[in-house]
């Protein structure tokens, strides 16, 4: 009787060809050298911005840092325009801030100031972007 278990060359000559397959798809698609040896993860990614994708490619977010102030803005799906930032103000004042669907104008912020002895603040907006309410 054979036996019809597969032998440790062909096992060897299948992982190879199927490498080799992996490694020509990355060609095809400008990865050449970016085939990682290592299992291990960077402990470190940097940049000064990175933008959030959908599955159709369209930018759904950014984390970025501009005039050295770090900022998350995460768009709205229908006109592409930030609706929700979160962000340091240059003087250093953490910022929350809800925009209305032209990325533009508040609706609402939160801000946490160390003006006030650290006191945070919450305003609401009209449509033209006039406080309604505050608090303190």
């Amino acid at each position: 009787m054979k036996d019809n278990r597969p032998s440790l060359v062909s096992i060897g000559i299948g992982l190879l060809v199927a490498a080799l397959v992996i490694y020509d798809i990355g060609l095809r698609r400008g990865e050449a050298g970016h085939i990682a040896t290592s299992t291990a993860a960077p402990h470190t990614l940097s940049a000064q911005e990175f933008i959030l994708v959908d599955d159709k490619g369209q930018p759904r977010g950014k984390l970025a840092v501009a005039k050295d102030k770090p900022g998350l803005a995460l768009y709205g799906k229908d006109s592409g325009a930030p609706r929700a930032v979160l962000a340091v103000t240059s003087d250093g004042t953490p910022l929350l801030a809800l925009l209305d669907k032209d990325g533009l104008t508040p609706r609402a912020t939160i801000e946490l100031s160390d003006k006030q002895d650290g006191a945070a603040s919450f305003r609401l907006y009209d449509k033209s972007g006039k406080v309604t309410w505050s608090s303190p």
